[in-house]
């Protein structure tokens, strides 16, 4: 188990790949689109938050609005669901 933050220098790419899952997205299964998901939250929780911030502060407002929603679908993805039985 990797215990240190990771310094990801390959970021700015990232922003290619939020391109690429735009135009895909309707192709993926609900499989890859999970792996995706959790790939993209690993990167959050593993990269330097130095790195982070200067990766974000470097976006575009639209690249910026698309990382959000990515985060929020990611959240909305895994969040635990309560279900109340009707008995």
């Amino acid at each position: 188990m990797v215990t240190q933050r990771i310094r990801v220098c390959c970021l700015p790419s990232v922003t290619r790949v939020f391109d690429s899952l735009i135009m895909f997205s309707q192709q993926m299964s609900t499989e890859s689109t999970r792996t995706m998901l959790v790939c993209f939250l690993w990167l959050l929780k593993n990269t330097d938050a130095a790195t982070l911030r200067s990766w974000w502060t470097s976006l575009t407002t639209n690249h910026l609005v698309a990382v959000l929603d990515l985060l929020y679908i990611s959240i909305s993805c895994f969040e635990y669901k309560v279900s109340f039985s009707s008995s």
